[in-house]
C-alpha cells in the first residue's frame, strides 16, 4: 500500500507535531530525560513521539482505553520511512484483548490459537511495540495510587515492566521487552476492584505482601469497602493463590512461549489468571472461607479478619515457599 493511502484512525490533531522535532518535551522532568534518551538510542524513540504519548492519555475515552506506539520495520505493510513511530488509540474497550493478535485477523502471525472475541473491532497494529499508554482518568483517583504499587520495584509484578511514568490521566510503560501475559495481568489488576481492599489493608498496618494477598483473596468475597469490582479472568480463584510466588515477586514464566511483547508475542488469554496460581500445593478454599461470616450473617470486623490474615499469610507463605524449593530441586 502506498504511503499516501495510509488512513489515520481518528481525527486527533497531533500529526503536524511529527515535523516539529525542536519542540520542548512537556511535563517531563529532567531526571526522566536520560532514561528517555537511552530508549531513543535503542528504538529510535524521540521526544516528539514521547510527548504525543502523553497527549494520548488526555485524549483517550472510556474506563478501558489505551494507546500503543509501534515502530515500523522493513516488513511493515505501510513501508518504513526512517523507522517511523505510529501511535494507535483504542477507546471504550470491553477489555485489553486488542493488545494481541488473533488467527482471524493475523493468520499464522498470531502465536496462539485462541479465538477472537466478537466485541473486539480493531486488529493489533503492525510494527514493533515500543510503548503503551494506559488511561485511568475515568477510574477513582485511588486506583492510580494502587497502580503505582503494581508498577513499583516492590510489587510482585515487577517483572511486568522496565520503565513506567505516572501522570494525572494514567501511566506510560516505556519499554515493552517484557512477558506479555504478566504485563496484561498487571494492567488488569489495576482496575480489578482489588485497589480499595488493598488500600484498606495498608491503612490497617499490613505489609505490602500481606495486603496484596488479602486483597486478591477478598476483594470480591469481602464487602468491607462497600462492594468491589469483578475479578474477571485475571486472578486465581479463591484458595489457589501462590503466596510463595507472590512473596518472591516471581510469577510463572511459562505462559508466553518465553518470548516478549516487544517481539509481538501474544499474551496467553487462557492462562491470564495464572501468573500467581499454585501448581504443586494443595488448595485451601475451606480455610479462607472460615474467616468470613456464615450465610446471612454480618461480616466480621475488618480488624478481626486482618489479625487472622497476618498469621494465615505467614503460614501459607512458608508452606508455598517450601513447595517451590522442592519443585526447583526436582
Amino acid at each position: 500500500m502506498e504511503e499516501e493511502d495510509y488512513e489515520v484512525e481518528d481525527d486527533f490533531d497531533y500529526w503536524d507535531d511529527y515535523d516539529d522535532y525542536d519542540c520542548c518535551i512537556d511535563g517531563v522532568s529532567d531526571t526522566m530525560l536520560p532514561k528517555i534518551d537511552t530508549l531513543a538510542a535503542d528504538y529510535k524513540w524521540d521526544g516528539v513521539a514521547w510527548r504525543l504519548m502523553q497527549k494520548s492519555l488526555s485524549y483517550l475515552e472510556g474506563p478501558i482505553s489505551f494507546a500503543i506506539a509501534t515502530r515500523r520495520t522493513e516488513n511493515d505493510p505501510w513501508g518504513n520511512p526512517d523507522g517511523r513511530i505510529d501511535i494507535h488509540h483504542r477507546h471504550h474497550q470491553p477489555c485489553y484483548g486488542e493488545l494481541r493478535k488473533y488467527k482471524k485477523t493475523h493468520g499464522d502471525e498470531a502465536t496462539r490459537d485462541e479465538s477472537k472475541p466478537t466485541d473486539l473491532h480493531f486488529p493489533f497494529p503492525s510494527g514493533l511495540p515500543i510503548a503503551l499508554a494506559v488511561s485511568t482518568k475515568e477510574l477513582e483517583p485511588k486506583v492510580l495510587d494502587f497502580a503505582k504499587f503494581i508498577f513499583s520495584p516492590d510489587s510482585p509484578w515487577a517483572s511486568a515492566f522496565k520503565e513506567v511514568y505516572f501522570f494525572d490521566d494514567g501511566y506510560i510503560l516505556n519499554d515493552l521487552r517484557v512477558d506479555p501475559t504478566i504485563l496484561v495481568n498487571a494492567i488488569n489488576m489495576v482496575r480489578s476492584g482489588v485497589a480499595p481492599t488493598f488500600l484498606l489493608a495498608k491503612e490497617n498496618g499490613l505489609t505490602d505482601h500481606e495486603a496484596i494477598s488479602f486483597a486478591m483473596t477478598f476483594s470480591v468475597s469481602g464487602n468491607w469497602v462497600g462492594g468491589a469490582g469483578s475479578q474477571g479472568y485475571y486472578m486465581p480463584s479463591m484458595g489457589r493463590l501462590d503466596f510463595g510466588r507472590l512473596y518472591l515477586k516471581q510469577p510463572r514464566n511459562d505462559l508466553s512461549n518465553g518470548r516478549l511483547f516487544s517481539d509481538r508475542e501474544d499474551y496467553n488469554r487462557e492462562m491470564l489468571e495464572c501468573p500467581f496460581e499454585i501448581e504443586d500445593a494443595p488448595q485451601y478454599y475451606s480455610e479462607v472461607i472460615s474467616m468470613l461470616s456464615k450465610y446471612n450473617e454480618p461480616m466480621p470486623p475488618i480488624e478481626e479478619t486482618l489479625a487472622k490474615w497476618k498469621d494465615f499469610c505467614a503460614q501459607k507463605t512458608e508452606e508455598h515457599l517450601g513447595y517451590l524449593v522442592k519443585k526447583e530441586a526436582a
